[in-house]
């Protein structure tokens, strides 16, 4: 399962939004990418490369922003279509649920100033730092994890 949200940047990236697809088990970040509005578009835009790089989700758990999910509506969201296209089920959840993102976010705000781009610091996040809810004794980083855990057929 991947959880999915959007974050609002401060200070560094002020006025930009980044969304964050991370799997809920080895805590990689599939994707990460900036850009200047929050659409389901855009949403989409980061699911096709990041599917193509570390594979298909079974789920995707997101919040019920109206970027994801159809809101008095009949017509289902860009988001909600590619979801549907690809047979990944999509989970909806408060925003308290998505504490792992969360907690994502809040150590991107804290540790962003040290690298010259969004995509360097998941690099980074991804392949050396470690986290304590991995096997830290043997240097686990979120991508050694992500690699060594049985996949879906």
């Amino acid at each position: 399962m991947w959880y999915v949200n959007w974050h609002i940047m401060e200070p560094r990236f002020r006025g930009l939004y980044l969304i964050t697809y991370l799997d809920d088990s080895s805590r990689c970040v599939t994707g990460a990418r900036l850009f200047k509005e929050i659409t389901s578009d855009n949403a989409v835009i980061v699911l096709r490369d990041v599917i193509k790089k570390f594979g298909t989700p079974a789920t995707i758990l997101s919040d019920n922003s109206s970027c994801f999910v159809r809101i008095d509506t009949e017509t289902p969201t860009a988001f909600e279509s590619e979801l549907l296209d690809l047979g990944i089920e999509l989970i909806n959840s408060k925003p308290q649920t998505n504490r792992k993102l969360e907690r994502f976010y809040r150590t991107v705000e804290d540790e962003i100033f040290h690298y010259e781009s969004m995509s360097s610091y998941v690099e980074y996040y991804n392949e050396r730092r470690l986290h304590f809810s991995l096997d830290i004794d043997n240097y686990e980083t979120p991508l050694k994890a992500f690699s060594v855990r049985p996949q879906m057929q």
